[in-house]
């Protein structure tokens, strides 16, 4: 947990493919982050991955992750997209391809997405993040934890799946 507790002059960061795990808040008090590659061994973004980090402006992961914790990206208000990108042809990524990663890999409009092996949002997971427009969401997702997607303002479309077994309070309020 906390691995990189307030390295406030991080700005980017790529994690390998051989990583299986994250703990709990590992970027907390990263307050210049803006970037972060997470490799394709980490299915789960653990709670409070991203809690806080108002400059977080994109993330890339697996797209195989199946839980996005609670809180995970809680008050990231300029969070503009989650890529799903498999990395698992780069075993290295320089700043060349971090770049190319971040500029052109996402689904529809570079603001929405979706996942198919998701089962899991947490509560409050991206609660206040003020740019989503869009969310798909695919058949094995079961719960959506309380106020998941609250604030999120610009949302304008959501498809979800007949699969939900638990739909939280305030999911979509605010």
């Amino acid at each position: 947990d906390d691995a990189f507790e307030n390295c406030i002059a991080l700005r980017c960061v790529v994690l390998p493919n051989s990583l299986q795990k994250i703990g709990n808040g590992i970027f907390r008090g990263c307050t210049s982050l803006e970037h972060a590659v997470l490799g394709n061994g980490i299915k789960r973004i653990p709670d409070g991955c991203f809690n806080n980090l108002q400059n977080l402006i994109d993330v890339t992961i697996a797209p195989d992750v199946v839980e996005f914790g609670d809180r995970a990206f809680l008050n990231c208000h300029k969070l503009k997209q989650v890529l799903f990108v498999d990395t698992k042809q780069s075993t290295a990524l320089s700043g060349t391809d971090f770049e190319s990663l971040v500029s052109g890999t996402s689904i529809d409009d570079q603001k929405s997405f979706t996942l198919d092996a998701l089962e899991r949002i947490g509560e409050s997971a991206f609660e206040n993040c003020f740019v989503f427009d869009g969310l798909y969401l695919k058949y094995r997702l079961r719960v959506i934890g309380d106020f998941a997607f609250a604030n999120c303002r610009a949302m304008r479309t959501i498809s979800l799946p007949k699969s939900i077994a638990v739909f939280g309070v305030g999911v979509f309020s605010g």
